[in-house]
């Protein structure tokens, strides 16, 4: 830069009181042009939908006293690892969930290992695990408030939500 300035002191004092004209130089032509950048991406919470009103609801269930998907539940997974693969959803919320049978703390960690084992099944469909929150209710919010065998299925549940 310095040059240029140079330059422009030399062409002003030759001048002498003449109107001095200075150009700016052209683009270098070797010089690629300056390339458009897409806007950053929003950062995404797990309270902030990816795609607003899309709905997303699912439950997978499990037996009693296990945290390992059942064969049967399966298809439900790959829907929701497909979605999100896709882009459909940005992150998924998995909420472990427990009957009333066991102590407080008991059903705490159960609910928790039940999420954790939708996250390692939809992991190992290829969802990142940047994109799969997961809690643990245990038993304090049931899906079926019963107190038998059909209640307790109900209750047995990792719910799905973003």
């Amino acid at each position: 830069m310095a040059p240029r300035l140079v330059f422009i002191a030399v062409a002003l004092l030759l001048s002498c009181g003449k109107q001095a004209v200075v150009q700016r130089p052209q683009a270098q032509p070797d010089r690629p042009p300056p390339r458009a950048t897409q806007p950053a991406r929003p950062a995404t919470r797990p309270d902030v939908p990816a795609t607003p009103g899309l709905p997303l609801s699912g439950v997978v269930y499990f037996d009693f006293d296990r945290a390992e998907v059942r064969p049967d539940q399966r298809p439900v997974l790959e829907t929701l690892a497909a979605m999100i693969r896709i882009g459909v959803f940005a992150t998924v919320i998995l909420e472990g969930h427990a009957d009333e049978r066991g102590t407080l703390d008991y059903n705490l960690a159960l609910g928790q290992r039940r999420a954790d084992a939708v996250r390692k099944y939809l992991i190992g469909l290829g969802v990142r695990p940047d994109q799969l929150w997961t809690v643990s209710i245990g038993e304090e919010r049931p899906a079926d408030p019963g107190h038998d065998e059909t209640a307790w299925a109900k209750n047995r549940r990792v719910e799905i939500g973003r």
